[in-house]
């Protein structure tokens, strides 16, 4: 079956991983920090009703923290860990990295609609 890797040279497995959960990282920091950005300056509104209720409840720098980045992606890293871990035993062919960079992108794409469009009007 055809397999796609990044080549990643002198990066083992683990190594693989360790860069794949660096990206998702830096992908939801980007995130929060766009989404927090925006809400304090008062240019746009949370859409989603969970992250409201946590906002009007916690602030808006706590009501984004704790479901994004506490909550969200401490489940995507332990399903990496543990598709990881399944991956090196040989119990399915999905590799974390398979979640972790098409995360990554959706991750990073999810507040840029809004940034766009507010470049786009000014």
């Amino acid at each position: 079956m055809f397999e796609t890797r990044i080549a990643l040279p002198g990066l083992g497995p683990n190594g693989e991983l360790a860069v794949a959960l660096l990206t998702y990282a830096a992908a939801s920091a980007a995130d929060y920090f766009l989404t927090l950005a925006g809400l304090v300056g008062a240019e746009v509104r949370e859409l989603n009703p969970v992250l409201n209720a946590y906002i009007d409840v916690l602030g808006p720098s706590w009501g984004l923290l704790v479901p994004k980045i506490l909550l969200g992606s401490t489940a995507v890293v332990a399903a990496s860990l543990y598709l990881h871990a399944m991956h090196r035993r040989r119990r399915t062919r999905v590799r974390a990295q398979h979640i972790l960079y098409p995360g990554a992108l959706f991750t990073a794409l999810a507040p840029l609609h809004w940034v766009v469009l507010k470049a786009w009007m000014f």
